[in-house]
């Protein structure tokens, strides 16, 4: 059984790396999954309301259309279980 990978950042070199990096772990690992990525807050949601269930979320924090926390507290409404890993570029 395979498993669904959000990647959300608004740099679109972000996402391809991301998806990049996750599908090559994933085959050295024998692990089954499928990336699928969003530019923004809103297209986040949507693929979210779309009934598609993911397990795992990689999400920019700061999006042109908002934060990655938006995003985050809209996840556990939907999916309690699923994981949530946080980036960013800007020193904390």
């Amino acid at each position: 059984m395979s498993k669904n990978i959000l990647v959300v950042d608004d740099v679109e070199f972000n996402r391809e790396f991301s998806k990049t990096i996750l599908l090559k772990i994933a085959k050295e690992e024998g692990i089954e999954i499928v990336v699928d990525m969003a530019s923004s807050v809103k297209d986040a949601i949507k693929k979210i309301r779309n009934n598609k269930i993911f397990d795992c979320f990689i999400i920019d924090m700061n999006l042109s259309d908002g934060s990655g926390v938006d995003i985050a507290e809209f996840v556990k409404k939907y999916n309690s279980n699923a994981k949530i890993v946080g980036i960013t570029i800007y020193p904390a």
